[in-house]
């Protein structure tokens, strides 16, 4: 219970990154790493043996890349070039990527999520309503950012809260997440908006299919003439509109300079990447920028493999999530992957917290994953 409770308030805290104060770490880090010692006690260091299948050789390849081949590369490039890296960001990787197969294996042998996920709401939404009164800044500003130094911190972490608790707590949900979206409202952002919208429609169109009861090969069939097809011909048919939000939310056009940047940056490195730091532009025209997409962030920092890998495991529980008929849960995790678009979520440890959630409905027992979404329909 109580690591339940701890991890639910490392996570409802950790978008406060302004109140950090040493580096990377704050009061959110401090209590994750608390969780992650008490899950390797629990555990009996049983995380680092390797299984003879697709969990354990997931595990095999991400161990040794956040343990050792990051650490070196980082190093490597700290030293021996003018880069902007940041040693200090190997202890987060590494903790993260542990908590993400403790918890992993911790919740197919009983660790609440559905608890974790209720406190992770409390925490969030009231230092969310209680911060403005500390800071007559967020008050006056534009766009409320709240604890955050980045106003889209917040973004993937209301979406990685809401997805959490459409999994494992829905009753908790329908209360909490009117709240979560009256803050969202305060911070404008063009990105939830779009998950916003991309939700309801993905939900309606999903609970029609399901309740039609057609068949996997139908699902496989309209989502691939949804993907290759129909966004396609509404994106050319609307490309004007399209073209002049984008321009309005790419804030001078530079997101896509970033990310074209990273995009470089990573084929020019494509096996290791450069380590731990920001490297959107390796001649530093960009200063210390990231991408701000979390796919191009981990493959300049790890390479391609690494962020393939970890998509690798999204798709397969879209797909786990799909076949099971969980309209929610399969509209909400792709409000997830968008906020994800627009920011580099892996520096957190929430991103970690739901990749472990995914591996274990994925590669352990799933029915022990279903707590209160048996209280109401989908």
């Amino acid at each position: 219970v109580l690591n339940e409770l701890l991890l639910g308030a490392s996570l409802g805290t950790g978008y406060m990154t302004s109140l950090r104060f040493l580096g990377p770490i704050g009061i959110s880090e401090v209590l994750m790493f608390l969780v992650v010692f008490q899950l390797l006690l629990k555990n009996n260091l049983k995380v680092f043996t390797f299984s003879k299948n697709e969990y354990g050789a997931i595990k095999l390849f991400m161990f040794p890349t956040t343990f050792i081949i990051l650490p070196l590369v980082t190093f490597i490039f700290y030293f021996l070039s003018d880069l902007n890296s940041q040693p200090m960001y190997i202890l987060s990787f590494i903790a993260g990527c542990v908590l993400a197969f403790l918890l992993a294996e911790s919740i197919a042998k009983g660790f609440n999520m559905a608890n974790a996920s209720l406190w992770f709401a409390i925490f969030f939404i009231l230092t969310n309503l209680f911060f403005p009164s500390l800071s007559s800044d967020v008050v006056e500003s534009v766009r409320y950012q709240g604890a955050a130094n980045n106003p889209n911190q917040l973004v993937f972490y209301a979406s990685s809260l809401t997805l959490l608790l459409i999994i494992y707590n829905r009753v908790a949900a329908i209360v909490a997440i009117p709240f979560i979206i009256y803050i969202m409202i305060q911070v404008k952002s063009d990105a939830y908006s779009l998950s916003l919208v991309v939700t309801l429609i993905l939900s309606i169109i999903l609970t029609i299919i399901f309740k039609l009861r057609l068949s996997k090969s139908f699902l496989y069939l309209f989502f691939s003439i949804l993907l290759f097809v129909v966004i396609p011909v509404l994106s050319w048919s609307f490309k004007a509109s399209l073209i002049e939000i984008w321009l309005n939310a790419d804030e001078g056009n530079l997101r896509t300079t970033l990310m074209y940047n990273a995009l470089i940056a990573s084929l020019k490195s494509p096996i290791f990447g450069y380590g731990a730091g920001s490297f959107s532009s390796l001649d530093g025209s960009l200063g210390l920028y990231e991408a701000h997409n979390t796919f191009l962030d981990f493959s300049m920092e790890f390479g391609f493999l690494f962020p393939l890998v970890i998509y690798f495991v999204f798709t397969r529980y879209f797909i786990y999530k799909l076949e099971s008929r969980r309209a929610l849960d399969s509209a909400f995790f792709v409000a997830f992957i968008i906020s994800g678009l627009f920011h580099f979520s892996g520096r957190h440890f929430v991103f970690w917290v739901e990749l472990g959630v995914f591996m274990s409905f994925i590669y352990f027992s799933k029915e022990k994953n279903i707590d209160s979404n048996k209280l109401l329909p989908n």
